[in-house]
């Protein structure tokens, strides 16, 4: 819980430790805003929640009554990628799936792939398939598809840039280098 409080006798303004330098009372509130009205700047993801104003009396009993204000503060996360495992192993002749690990606040507007450093477009590719969430879909892994992915989420505030390099390898069942007899006597 974040608490913000001011002092009407003296106008000094006291803040947690994350808010100092970021927050501060208007100084002319336009008609509005309250005069308890406070700036934020410097926005980070961390900020985002409940915020309440409450106006406390310190000479009363008791020192508040039930009033208060409740603001819920959304933070708007460009596009960005909160994690791309560094290796993938597919499976040679099976369906699997490459995940772009995204938040996007406001929703996903695109997504870009690449593969070994250029544009990688699916529509061009027999049964690899983009799924809704972005996701890549193989309908039958081979070979072809090794190699080194990035994705990169967009919405309309833009992009965080693209994930880190996972590369792809394509692995494919074991099998017997000498096959062994029906039966072995001992």
């Amino acid at each position: 819980e974040v608490i913000f409080s001011y002092s009407w006798e003296d106008g000094v303004v006291t803040e947690s430790d994350e808010y100092v330098g970021r927050i501060s009372l208007l100084n002319k509130p336009q008609q509005i805003y309250g005069r308890a009205s406070i700036n934020l700047t410097s926005i980070k993801e961390s900020d985002a929640g409940l915020f309440e104003c409450r106006v406390i009396f310190p000479n009363r009993t008791p020192p508040w009554r039930n009033n208060g204000t409740l603001f819920h503060l959304m933070v708007s996360d460009k596009a960005k990628v909160m994690y791309a495992p560094p290796e993938i192993h597919l499976p040679f002749g099976r369906p699997a799936l490459i995940d772009c690990h995204f938040r996007a606040n406001p929703p996903l507007t695109n997504l870009r792939w690449e593969k070994d450093g250029f544009l990688f477009d699916p529509y061009n590719i027999q049964g690899v398939f983009y799924r809704r969430n972005g996701s890549l879909y193989f309908s039958k892994v081979d070979e072809t598809h090794s190699g080194t992915y990035a994705c990169t989420p967009y919405n309309a505030l833009g992009t965080e840039g693209p994930s880190p390099n996972m590369h792809v390898i394509v692995q494919r069942p074991p099998v017997f280098i000498k096959t062994p007899h029906n039966l072995y006597l001992k």
